[in-house]
């Protein structure tokens, strides 16, 4: 079980079930969000988390939890669903998916950094037009 935690450590989370994927969302959502690409991953059953979390409902469909002590920009879930996921960084050992597995909203990707390898590349509507479908 992977699991991680804030800056502060007040709160923690553990993934449930095996990593299945890192994704690199290219938003200007994400960018204000995080100062950068947002890395994040998910879990094949979701993901537990222990104490208190600010929700911030960021769009139409989706919100951002944030720890209320140190600010730490911890999860992205979905307003409908049980999708979530987290920011790689904040797991306390890498998360065991080599490479990157999906880009998503690479029409609004800054021409300063290029992520390597060969994961599908989405534009913001192709990544919409997922969601709408109930495959995010």
């Amino acid at each position: 079980m992977l699991q991680g935690g804030c800056l502060c450590g007040a709160v923690r989370f553990a993934g449930r079930g095996k990593p299945t994927g890192v994704t690199v969302c290219h938003c200007s959502i994400c960018a204000r969000w995080s100062g950068s690409p947002a890395i994040t991953v998910e879990f094949e059953q979701g993901i537990t988390f222990e104490g208190d979390v600010t929700w911030f409902r960021s769009s139409e469909w989706g919100e951002r939890g944030f720890c209320p002590a140190c600010g730490s920009t911890l999860f992205f879930r979905l307003t409908e669903g049980d999708y979530i996921n987290v920011g790689a960084g904040f797991c306390d050992k890498a998360p065991a998916v080599p490479i990157i597995t999906l880009e998503i909203h690479v029409d609004a990707q800054p021409g300063y950094y290029a992520f390597a390898g060969g994961a599908p590349r989405l534009t913001g509507e192709e990544f919409l037009a997922r969601l709408e479908s109930g495959k995010a």
